[in-house]
């Protein structure tokens, strides 16, 4: 089910580069480290609705060895539409994984010469990273974006106060940063 949602979600998305060579990964995956910060809003559906949250995400990942993806990420939901402060812990995660290989989540693929993709399932939609890495040079450029699911209207996420499953918007990414360690 999750691999049909992916490529439905991919194909709907319009994101899935011509696979590169294996090759041309291994000049990313010499001991790269790609830090960042991706900062993202979306409304609580009825019937506890909450408008204008805003969530930050903080991740690093580390690409070595052969093509092993070791990931960290911390989101923290940081106010509302009323500049109200959400006292609500941090969720973190880590992870590893490599590169090509899927897993029930996450998807890393090498897109271009100097490119990497990450796609991450959630419940009805897909997290899209696009990363850009010059690693002579030491930068990075990340697009973000989310997209639902064909034929549903919102995404079910667990509510940050209380673990809950609820209704949410999609997320619309505000900004998205990364660098080269």
């Amino acid at each position: 089910m999750r691999s049909a949602t992916t490529a439905a979600l991919t194909v709907a998305l319009s994101v899935v580069a011509p696979a590169a060579e294996p090759s041309r990964a291994q000049d990313l995956a010499q001991g790269l480290t790609l830090s960042g910060k991706i900062i993202s809003t979306h409304d609580r559906l009825p019937p506890a609705e909450v408008r204008g949250i805003i969530v930050e995400r903080d991740f690093r990942i580390r690409i070595f060895g052969k093509n092993s993806i070791d990931e960290e990420w911390t989101a923290t939901a940081l106010s509302n539409a009323n500049n109200h402060h959400l006292n609500l812990p941090p969720q973190t995660g880590h992870g590893g994984r490599t590169l090509g290989e899927e897993d029930a989540t996450v998807v890393w693929r090498v897109a271009g010469p100097h490119s990497l993709q990450r796609i991450s399932q959630g419940k009805q939609f897909a997290m899209v990273l696009n990363f850009d890495v010059d690693d002579k040079n030491r930068t990075c450029k990340l697009n973000a974006k989310f997209a639902l699911e064909v034929g549903k209207k919102s995404v079910i996420l667990r509510r940050a106060d209380n673990g809950q499953l609820a209704e949410f918007t999609l997320d619309r990414v505000l900004s998205a940063a990364c660098s080269v360690e």
